[in-house]
């Protein structure tokens, strides 16, 4: 004997469950919302000023947290991902995973220099 779903049940559990899990799921920095939003902004960063703030990026993560570069080898095969947008440079990818190993004042220092850097000009 087959089961009918009965009217307003949900049909496919699975499929919207999944759905709703995806449409949930966070970035790993936006647990601090002006990171976040800075992080947003750096993505659409005009290239001439890319290296000048990503330089002072990596140094400040290099004063304040040296350990956590340190603790990363950038992958081989970095050229095949380009699935999140810092993953486009090996830099990028090493501050950005980097960050996400940083402590709160860290990633507060880190979001007021790229508010100050990224700011209109």
């Amino acid at each position: 004997m087959s089961e009918e779903p009965t009217a307003g049940t949900n049909r496919h559990p699975v499929f919207i469950g999944a759905f709703a899990m995806a449409k949930t799921r966070k970035r790993w920095y936006d647990k601090n919302r002006n990171l976040a939003k800075q992080l947003d902004i750096l993505m659409k960063v005009h290239p001439k000023d890319e290296f000048r703030v990503l330089k002072g990026l990596m140094d400040l993560i290099r004063d304040e947290a040296p350990d956590i570069l340190n603790r990363f080898v950038i992958p081989s095969d970095i050229d095949n991902w380009h699935r999140r947008w810092y993953d486009k440079d090996p830099v990028y990818w090493l501050a950005i995973n980097g960050l996400k190993h940083g402590n709160d004042a860290l990633l507060d220092h880190v979001a007021a220099y790229l508010e100050k850097e990224l700011a209109p000009r």
